[in-house]
């Protein structure tokens, strides 16, 4: 019985401590000159904007940074009409 009771309150410990979250608070402004958006990065030589993507990488660890790796690594063998690979 004590077990099952000491189970119970770890397994609502756990549950507990999944319920909450952090609340951000509003924007007061947006500067839409700066920042990581489309209209601010420039066309590079040898470059052209029919192909164009953005790639967003994220985690934490030895998994995240083996799949991200894979990622690029899996952009730079895809070879393109004019001679370039994706992740050029």
């Amino acid at each position: 019985m004590r077990s099952r009771r000491s189970a119970l309150g770890m397994a609502t410990l756990l549950l507990a401590g999944c319920a909450s979250f952090a609340v951000n608070p509003p924007l007061e402004q947006v500067d839409y000159q700066s920042g990581y958006r489309l209209e601010n990065q420039e066309v590079g030589p040898g470059n052209s904007d029919e192909t164009f993507f953005i790639v967003s990488l994220s985690g934490g660890g030895m998994r995240a940074a083996a799949l991200d790796y894979g990622v690029l690594h899996g952009l730079r063998a895809v070879q393109l009409p004019g001679g370039g690979t994706l992740l050029d």
